[in-house]
């Protein structure tokens, strides 16, 4: 298969991408690991996943890293403190002065709430851990693929999510 058969805006494959794809998308155990040095491709395969009327949803540490997977069609949602707030120009989205923030008159011009809409639509999705982990929406959100990139990081990522669980109920 050609990368353009999965959506891919690229026209070759990197050396054993197409074979760690095809792995991935085999028959077999539904939790797959795979670790890949720094320019493999990890990003494109992820992108593969969410082709073919399939989703995919990833996890980064980084903003950074989630700005690359834009590059593949993803639709990325960063923290509410990463939109301005339409409201009170002063303010981001995180200090909304409304307890709904679908209450405030402008909230259709809201950035954080237009994205938000964008990435639930979207069959390719990326977020940082701790919003996946904190948002009770999420929960409810279906995805056919979940990929942890920057894995290396979970145990201080869980780590930092137990603390801050402890520190809410102090």
């Amino acid at each position: 298969m050609n990368p353009s058969d999965y959506n891919l805006p690229h026209e070759s494959w990197r050396k054993y991408q197409e074979e760690s794809i095809d792995w991935i998308l085999s028959d077999g155990p539904r939790i797959r690991l795979a670790q890949m040095p720094t320019g493999s491709g990890k990003s494109a395969n992820c992108a593969a996943l969410g082709s073919n009327n399939r989703s995919v949803e990833s996890l980064t540490v980084t903003k950074s890293l989630q700005d690359q997977y834009k590059l593949y069609g993803f639709e990325v949602l960063k923290g509410m403190a990463n939109y301005d707030c339409s409201y009170n120009p002063f303010l981001k989205a995180d200090s909304c002065v409304f307890d709904k923030m679908y209450d405030c008159p402008v909230s259709d011009q809201c950035a954080y709430l237009i994205q938000r809409k964008r990435f639930r639509e979207s069959d390719r999705r990326s977020l940082n851990y701790f919003y996946f982990l904190l948002c009770d929406w999420m929960r409810d959100h279906q995805t056919n693929w979940l990929v942890c990139d920057e894995g290396p990081n979970l145990p201080s990522v869980i780590t930092s999510y137990l603390l801050a669980l402890i520190r809410q109920t102090i």
